[in-house]
């Protein structure tokens, strides 16, 4: 099976950047397919998540991915009303609809769901996800989008 995880960081306050990787095989045996970023700086927030949206729909839809998890922050000791999080919220949700009509196992998971899905939980589920990177030679900054990856083996 061919998996996606994304994740979402804020490059700014307004500016969101996508991370993408995309493993095929069983999980034991994963190998990583691809990794990418998108990021759409515009003053637009709609035009801004229909081009991140789309790209990463797009690379979805040619890298024959089977499953994705987009992997959502886990919830905050504080919660915040400001720009940042809430464009990181849209960001989520239109690259979810976008995937989800290409590859219909598309979910949303924090990152505690995703370690359940994974195994044992999120600490075993990370630190497969930066060892699977090393090993692949890619950089670590790509470990949430790939510990999401790993659990969208398991859809």
């Amino acid at each position: 099976m061919r998996s996606m995880g994304i994740a979402v960081k804020m490059a700014t306050k307004a500016i969101p950047t996508v991370r993408a990787v995309v493993v095929d095989g069983p999980a034991a045996l994963a190998a990583v397919v691809d990794t990418f970023e998108v990021s759409a700086p515009q003053s637009e927030v709609a035009a801004m998540l229909a081009e991140i949206a789309e790209a990463v729909a797009s690379r979805a839809e040619g890298l024959g991915v089977n499953g994705a998890i987009i992997r959502r922050a886990d919830k905050s000791q504080r919660p915040s009303n400001q720009e940042g999080p809430r464009v990181r919220l849209l960001t989520e949700g239109a690259i979810t609809a976008a995937v989800r009509a290409h590859v219909p196992e598309t979910v949303i998971r924090d990152g505690e769901h995703c370690g359940t899905l994974y195994g044992p939980d999120k600490t075993a589920m990370d630190a497969a996800a930066r060892s699977l990177l090393a090993g692949a030679a890619r950089e670590v900054k790509y470990d949430e989008a790939a510990g999401a990856a790993l659990a969208a083996l398991s859809l």
